[in-house]
């Protein structure tokens, strides 16, 4: 490719511009393609848990015990899903805990406590590869 009159005049009043956008360009399409697809797998990972949970109610049956009510469902039962809840008493020391393995839909599991709580916290339940628990 030949230069014309009026190229080679700008290139030699300002000099030769060498362009690296290529190269850029590249680099930058492959930055993006892994955001993407990093984004993708996140958001997938979050939307399909192993197993999900929520706290339906508790009560206290006498002062060394609480009855609670949680629904779980289980997505992937070779996952083995286990719960959490602790109990508290109205000095916010942890007056009970427990972990168990759940089976799949409602149901009541009872918390033995040294003294009788006034709150629940629902961890709720992870299993493997689900740290985060749902």
């Amino acid at each position: 490719m030949t230069e014309s009159p009026d190229q080679a005049r700008i290139a030699e009043r300002y000099g030769v511009r060498r362009s690296r956008s290529r190269g850029v360009m590249v680099v930058a399409a492959v930055i993006l393609a892994l955001l993407i697809a990093w984004t993708g797998w996140t958001a997938w990972t979050h939307s399909h848990p192993k197993v999900s949970s929520a706290l339906n109610g508790w009560t206290v049956t006498n002062a060394n015990e609480v009855t609670l009510t949680v629904a779980v469902k289980i997505y992937d039962a070779d996952s083995h899903p286990v719960c959490t809840a602790q109990a508290y008493a109205s000095d916010h020391t942890t007056v009970g805990q427990l972990r168990f393995t759940p089976i799949d839909g409602r149901q009541t599991v009872t918390l033995e406590t040294e003294r009788e709580p006034t709150s629940i916290d629902w961890t709720g339940c992870t299993a493997q590869g689900q740290d985060d628990p749902q």
